[in-house]
């Protein structure tokens, strides 16, 4: 059994050879796949958390996926894409405060505000990768895999 622990504030980082296994833990961290051993975050063991509680917790993990054309919608704009997070966890705010919160996410990551109503198929692919990387930041999780 292995185990790794993660300190706040520092940067860890897992490497492999393809099938290894480096993928499947970050989908377990996030709660995509099934998992057999435990996970422990803020004292709290996710797997045994309910689906409601366990989505509290998703705020905090986010992931840039290594295909971003491949998890980036073609049916919705790049605003919608990077505003997605902003409608689930943070419902509070108007309209206007979430374009504003995904404006500065686009600046983050060197993108315009043109590519607010932009599709992904209109972009290069460091952009989408951008896109992708703008999504997970937004939120300004604790946690953030690449």
């Amino acid at each position: 059994m292995s185990s790794i622990e993660v300190h706040e504030g520092r940067t860890t980082g897992l490497v492999g050879e393809s099938g290894s296994g480096k993928s499947s833990l970050a989908r377990a961290l996030l709660g995509l796949g099934q998992s057999e051993g435990f996970i422990e975050f803020d004292g709290k063991d996710l797997n045994s958390l309910s689906e409601n509680s366990r989505r509290f917790i998703k705020k905090d993990f986010q992931i840039v996926f290594q295909d971003p054309f491949g998890s980036l919608s073609p049916r919705q704009t790049i605003g919608e894409i990077i505003g997605e997070g902003l409608r689930v966890h943070e419902t509070e705010l108007s309209k206007s405060e979430r374009h504003s919160k995904i404006s500065k996410a686009l600046e983050e990551v060197e993108l315009d505000s043109p590519f607010f109503l932009r599709f992904p198929h209109e972009l290069s692919g460091g952009q989408r990768q951008r896109v992708a990387i703008a999504r997970a930041i937004i939120l300004k999780p604790q946690n953030l895999f690449f």
